[in-house]
């Protein structure tokens, strides 16, 4: 993420960490402090990225659901955040519009936009290479060959954490694992919907990846629980051994050979 700019990493981060305060909040739970922390990761959200506004939508299903509970106090929380958000939005748009007469800052291109045909394939391939671990390819009119071996080898793996479902306990149903869940795909749609109304970055790894890094960790929060401590335990081999596999196809061979060789690396 680190390869496309300074800011994706740290956009990951308070996505994240935005996930946390959601998933770990519930009316039982009492916390004075709720609304500066929210207050603070939809702020850091969107000064990383303009993409950061989605979040502020997600924030406020989670507004209306206290208020349809009744829990007045809760939802107060969530308000002043949305309110302290929203306010520091529109008041970095403004001084925006002032200095550079374009509320975003530049004048923004978009290109043309796409049929439903090439926006489907963009999309497809784009949560291929996204979900793919081990290699990316970026559909260049070419067969990559050990592309498909490593997801063939990942769809096996995949296979076979499905079929050992039987010991993996009911976590799904645990509010962090579906706060992140929830969070990926609301992310998703926001996007597909956002992208095809006015196309802008293709759906690559800097577009999916708030999409994936919460499902991943969703999903891991689910297997490595208690509860799941037999699931976890006879999985955990083969998953070692495909992160490992992973590992060694994404390490810069090329760059490590040459200072084995003796050479300077740069080349």
């Amino acid at each position: 993420m680190y390869s496309y700019t300074w800011s994706e990493g740290p956009f990951l981060f308070f996505v994240c960490w935005l996930a946390f305060l959601l998933a770990k909040d519930s009316p039982e739970r009492q916390d004075a402090r709720l609304f500066l922390k929210l207050s603070l990761a939809l702020i850091a959200l969107f000064m990383l990225r303009y993409a950061g506004l989605i979040y502020f939508f997600f924030v406020f299903l989670f507004f209306m659901r206290y208020i349809l509970q009744k829990h007045y106090a809760k939802a107060g929380h969530y308000f002043v955040a949305m309110l302290v958000g929203s306010a520091f939005v529109l008041g970095y748009f403004y001084l925006n519009k002032l200095h550079t007469g374009y509320y975003t800052g530049m004048n923004r291109i978009y290109p043309e936009k796409e049929s439903w045909l090439a926006y489907g394939f963009y999309l497809v391939t784009g949560l291929a290479n996204e979900l793919s671990l081990a290699r990316n390819y970026f559909y260049r009119g070419y067969t990559d060959w050990l592309y498909g071996g490593l997801m063939a080898l990942q769809g096996g793996l995949f296979w076979y954490l499905y079929r050992e479902r039987q010991l993996l306990s009911d976590c799904f149903k645990r509010r962090e694992v579906r706060v992140r869940l929830g969070m990926a795909f609301f992310y998703l749609a926001f996007t597909m919907v956002l992208r095809k109304i006015q196309p802008f970055d293709p759906f690559n790894y800097r577009i999916l990846a708030p999409f994936s890094t919460p499902i991943y960790v969703g999903l891991m929060a689910a297997v490595a629980t208690a509860e799941s401590k037999t699931y976890f335990r006879k999985i955990k081999p083969w998953v070692l051994a495909f992160m490992l596999v992973s590992l060694l196809m994404n390490l810069p061979k090329q760059f490590l050979l040459n200072i084995l060789l003796g050479g300077t690396g740069s080349q």
